[in-house]
């Protein structure tokens, strides 16, 4: 089973030590929540765990015995950890799992002046044209945008990934949670200068 996994800046979890390309076997009985190592079947059930601003990523696959709890929280005896995933890699694998409405579900676009939107849990709104939009008002989503001059909003507990183009690419890409103080929900921010800036201001 093909899954994704959240660590620390080390690549640790719960102080366990991974390495790209290992497999890890687990001694004993595995229980969802205590024993055996942890991974989740979409990207954004991950960061209810491990915060998109300042962990790490990858893609996993559990070889082995698998428990889960019902919803996207699985454990295993035997996992590789098959590659580390990008923050940009981690928004298009989210897109490339579902592309409809609803729980766990997804929304992309790519033409410019376009816009994506979701309003289920844990779900993500992505979009990387020019000029363009994403939203999402689901519990724990990801509202992503990649294109030049594009804008995020989220509602409360909700992540936002901004870009800002520097010519013809990419400069900077950062992430945010919204938080309510800082980032406010329902309202639409783009990254100027490398710091979250209310769209709407701009446009004033």
């Amino acid at each position: 089973m093909i899954g994704y996994k959240g660590f620390d800046k080390d690549l640790k979890c719960k102080g366990f030590q991974y390495r790209v390309g290992e497999t890890y076997k687990f001694d004993g009985e595995i229980k969802i929540c205590e024993r055996g190592f942890h991974f989740c079947d979409i990207p954004t059930a991950v960061f209810e765990y491990y915060s998109p601003a300042d962990s790490h990523f990858a893609l996993v696959e559990a070889t082995g015995s698998i428990a889960d709890d019902g919803k996207h929280k699985f454990c295993t005896d035997e996992i590789k950890i098959v590659k580390e995933l990008t923050l940009a890699e981690m928004a298009g694998a989210i897109t490339d799992k579902e592309v409809n409405t609803g729980y766990h579900s997804a929304a992309s676009n790519t033409g410019a002046c376009s816009a994506a939107s979701n309003t289920g849990s844990h779900s993500a709104a992505s979009n990387t044209g020019s000029y363009s939009a994403a939203s999402v008002s689901g519990k724990s989503s990801v509202a992503a945008v990649f294109g030049r001059a594009s804008k995020a909003k989220g509602a409360l507990g909700c992540w936002l990934v901004l870009s800002e183009w520097n010519n013809s690419e990419i400069k900077d890409m950062q992430c945010f949670k919204v938080d309510g103080e800082i980032i406010k929900a329902d309202v639409f921010y783009t990254l100027r200068d490398g710091k979250p800036v209310e769209a709407d201001k701009l446009e004033e």
